[in-house]
């Protein structure tokens, strides 16, 4: 595989579903995700980047945007299949959200993650943003 082979689409067809799907289902926070769940959460998502090959037939990566299109875009599930890590995918993800016709206008770009893949989204451009946002979760 090589990086040079791989695009990013913009759309998810029913064969990507099951592979992103799959992908889900191997990561802590997005383990129990539905079908049913998810495909209602694509048709309300603003923006979905989809790596694939050039024949279409492989879902390496996947991210998507939400965004109010003037002043903030946030990237959720940005995730790369394991097989696949430290290949540039990630990146290769994040530069195509960020060269995004649309999102690339957003005032603000944000995400976020994992105390450890801070210097993974350093190294894309991102910085801590002290005393813009704090994240508070309802756990009702």
């Amino acid at each position: 595989m090589s990086i040079n082979n791989i695009k990013v689409i913009n759309t998810i067809c029913e064969e990507k579903l099951s592979q992103l799907m799959k992908l889900y289902s191997a990561e802590w926070w997005s383990k129990n995700r539905t079908e049913s769940d998810v495909r209602n959460m694509l048709s309300n998502t603003d923006f979905i980047f989809v790596a694939t090959d050039l024949q279409e037939n492989f879902l390496y990566g996947f991210a998507r945007v939400l965004s109010d299109q003037i002043y903030l875009a946030l990237i959720f599930d940005l995730i790369v299949s394991e097989k696949f890590r430290h290949k540039g995918i990630g990146s290769f993800i994040l530069n195509a959200i960020k060269n995004h016709p649309i999102v690339s206008k957003v005032e603000y770009l944000e995400l976020c993650c994992k105390k450890e893949l801070i210097p993974f989204y350093q190294k894309q451009g991102f910085n801590i943003s002290e005393g813009r946002m704090n994240i508070v979760k309802n756990s009702s």
